[in-house]
């Protein structure tokens, strides 16, 4: 067992702590939406960063016209694992809400795990807190919580949307017909036969190796999902494992989500909550449980799923 330690680290221009137990070091941004902006396994980087927005931070008070400084302001992506409120039609002018995606977090240390707490946020009424620890043993835990701070009833999800450096394949237990594409990417149909692969037994392949845009969502059978990332000698396993509520609504196309970059070379691992109608300081939470692993590249995909599938 390697010991965890907490220490300040600025990333790429952004004040920030870093958490590591010698063989993991998750880096996470409090100033800028409460990122994890860099996630390194035995030194290798996983998370996409752009390198056009290092170091921005942004002091909001009340903004008097969202919709125009929105439009004004564009929809920027900073990389790493952020949290968004879903479903994504109720945003304003199409861009993720401000004060969350975008603000400066209060941070708090304590023992092996950091909690950062956003501003409440202008346009939602919404305040999150995405707490995430990281054990001895490498298992990282992410927690998010949305708390309504408003007057209002807020209906909503948690998305919690990982930005992942290509390429990578994505493995979760479902069968193929159950895959739905998103009809906004053409290519998305197109070209499903070539980036859809059905494997084991009820398990779909998502390829996200190449710039083309497309998305997929599908309703899983189990809380789990792999991505799988070839190495020269090896492979990296991210396996991720959540509750699931088959009989609750969603608040969009699935509960998991898998979205390739066609102009960036990044995809998006997308992890949703059931949809919730929240009251005034009423909660909703969700929680993912994130191992990392070494695969030696002679072990077949159906070992490597066999293996982290929990009975």
């Amino acid at each position: 067992m390697n010991k965890v330690m907490i220490s300040p680290k600025n990333y790429h221009g952004w004040d920030g702590y870093c958490l590591s137990n010698g063989e993991i070091e998750i880096g996470v941004t409090p100033n800028i939406g409460g990122r994890i902006i860099s996630l390194r396994y035995r030194e290798e980087e996983l998370l996409y960063v752009d390198q056009n927005r290092l170091g921005e931070i942004f002091e909001w008070g009340k903004i008097e016209d969202l919709s125009t400084f929105k439009k004004a302001f564009g929809f920027r992506l900073w990389g790493g694992d952020k949290t968004w409120v879903a479903p994504e039609q109720n945003w304003i002018v199409g861009i993720p809400p401000l004060h969350l995606d975008a603000g400066q977090y209060a941070a708090c240390v304590d023992g092996q795990s950091i909690t950062m707490t956003s501003p409440v946020d202008q346009e939602t009424g919404l305040q999150m807190i995405r707490k995430i620890a990281l054990q001895s043993n490498g298992e990282i835990t992410l927690t998010q919580q949305f708390t309504n701070q408003s007057h209002k009833t807020i209906s909503c999800g948690i998305w919690d949307v990982t930005q992942l450096l290509r390429p990578f394949r994505i493995y979760f237990p479902a069968r193929g017909d159950q895959v739905k594409p998103d009809t906004r990417f053409a290519a998305s149909l197109e070209n499903q036969h070539e980036l859809l692969n059905s494997v084991m037994e009820n398990w779909v392949e998502i390829r996200c190796e190449t710039p083309l845009q497309f998305k997929y969502s599908c309703d899983i059978t189990q809380g789990v999902v792999v991505a799988l990332k070839e190495q020269v000698d090896h492979l990296i396993a991210m396996v991720r494992y959540f509750d699931i509520s088959p009989e609750k609504k969603y608040p969009q196309g699935g509960m998991v989500e898998v979205y390739n970059s066609g102009d960036y070379p990044y995809l998006e691992l997308e992890v949703l909550s059931p949809l919730a109608d929240l009251n005034e300081h009423d909660q909703i939470a969700h929680q993912q449980t994130w191992l990392l692993k070494h695969f030696p590249k002679t072990m077949t995909i159906n070992e490597i799923l066999s293996s982290v599938v929990k009975p």
